[in-house]
């Protein structure tokens, strides 16, 4: 079946300082387009990726204080490779104020789907976790979000084509080129969104994102 009009998916990752959207903040924003018709999904090649500055949250927080806390979210970021730390956090250098960030985005959304007749679709992996990060970026940001109420869960949209899979099976994702980096965090969701849409075999496809990584904000 062929749609009168493709509907777009922004698939979005966030890296935060913790997993609470009403106390945490938001570090880094990736976002990857997939269009699909019915019969096709393209992953489009305009990229979304900003970095926010939280220099001064980090510094007149009690973040910091949580490093000997092992279950802490700093504590995890501090196992992680110092690429990854500093592509997050750890320079802050060259990053953009947080309401610049969520009128950016707005505008890379509106600029990818002005032609359609649908709203534009949020999804994530898992979208229960990014969402609520994103929807207080834009309300904090004045913006309105310009997306469809209705969200999709990557992840729960796997799991609900496995047979047998216990809840979290991890196996049917795509790699990320660098783990934990928003950006290639959301390429990866975005190709298996293409796989689930579409039947793809997985294990055949070798699309990488065309940027290096640096472990900088500056991509």
């Amino acid at each position: 079946m062929t749609m009168n009009s493709p509907q777009t998916f922004f698939v979005t990752d966030v890296e935060t300082s913790g997993v609470d959207p009403m106390e945490d903040v938001i570090f880094t924003l990736g976002c990857v387009a997939v269009t699909y018709d019915g019969q096709c999904a393209t992953i489009e090649g305009n990229y979304f990726y900003e970095a926010i500055d939280q220099e001064e949250w980090i510094n007149t927080t009690r973040w910091f204080h949580t490093i000997t806390e092992p279950q802490s979210t700093l504590s995890w970021w501090l196992r992680q490779p110092i690429d990854v730390q500093k592509a997050a956090w750890r320079e802050p250098k060259a990053r953009l104020r947080y309401n610049e960030v969520g009128s950016l985005f707005c505008d890379f959304v509106a600029g990818m789907t002005a032609h359609l007749t649908t709203k534009p679709i949020f999804a994530a992996s898992p979208a229960s976790f990014d969402a609520p990060f994103v929807d207080r970026l834009l309300r904090d940001s004045g913006e309105k979000s310009p997306f469809d109420y209705r969200t999709l869960c990557i992840r729960s949209l796997a799991y609900g084509q496995q047979t047998g899979c216990a809840w979290g099976y991890n196996g049917w994702q795509n790699g990320s080129q660098a783990s934990h980096h928003a950006l290639y965090d959301a390429y990866g969701a975005a190709q298996d969104l293409v796989d689930l849409l579409t039947g793809r075999d997985e294990s055949a496809y070798e699309d990488q994102l065309n940027l290096k990584y640096t472990g900088s904000s500056d991509e």
